[in-house]
């Protein structure tokens, strides 16, 4: 399990390259750059503490905590070659937390059908509250009130929906699927003929009977905003 110092700089180093190097990263945070050198250089010798953490999300836009979350794009990046050079002096383990984007309806197929999600530095994330989500994962904003229901479990307009490609969908799931229209956020049904539909939890809403449904990823996790 990674120590949440080697995390920060794995994130750190992942920062200062996407903006243009150590010195850009310094004149950002307003920092010197012996300073930022001896957080993040090849032979770092200060561990990057909470409060410049902090620093560092706040100038970056980042939530709080970013900094100290595993995100896969940044560990699958082989450059930035962190292991076994943070000063192991006051080390605290963390648990692995999975942070995940949210993205468009527009491009919620790629995300489905991709292996490997390009991100720009900038995309939105979200803390996913399931620990069993796959890398893939990925979160929506639900649009519209078709899977607003009357009671029980609910997704009004505005909820955040976690979607999880590589789990096996099964009837009564709720899941994102290709339909002629395009995606949509539905519930797996299945009739007496053994045949798969789609099933909004809003009465009010039509079912979607099509020969051939595809469910791109079934939702493991919700987040309503206040």
């Amino acid at each position: 399990m990674k120590k949440v110092e080697e995390i920060r700089l794995e994130n750190a180093r992942y920062l200062s390259k996407l903006i243009g190097g150590n010195a850009v990263f310094a004149d950002k945070l307003d920092r010197s750059a012996t300073q930022i050198s001896r957080i993040i250089g090849k032979r770092p010798t200060t561990n990057i503490g909470s409060k410049m953490a902090r620093h560092i999300e706040e100038c970056f836009d980042k939530q709080s905590g970013w900094l100290d979350t595993i995100h896969e794009w940044v560990r699958n990046d082989k450059s930035l070659n962190v292991e076994a050079t943070v000063n192991n002096s006051n080390i605290t383990s963390i648990n692995q937390v999975r942070e995940v984007p949210i993205v468009s309806w527009i491009n919620a197929g790629d995300f489905c059908h991709s292996e490997t999600q390009i991100l720009p530095h900038d995309c939105e994330t979200i803390l996913c509250p399931n620990k069993q989500a796959s890398t893939r994962t990925f979160a929506l904003k639900v649009v519209g009130d078709s899977m607003t229901a009357p009671f029980g479990r609910s997704y009004p307009e505005g909820t955040i929906i976690f979607v999880d490609p590589e789990k096996q969908a099964l009837p009564g799931n709720r899941v994102i699927a290709c339909t002629t229209k395009g995606h949509t956020f539905k519930q797996l049904a299945i009739n007496e003929f053994n045949e798969l539909y789609l099933k909004p939890l809003n009465p009010s809403h039509q079912l979607i009977i099509e020969d051939d449904i595809q469910v791109c990823g079934v939702v493991i996790g919700s987040y309503n905003p206040e």
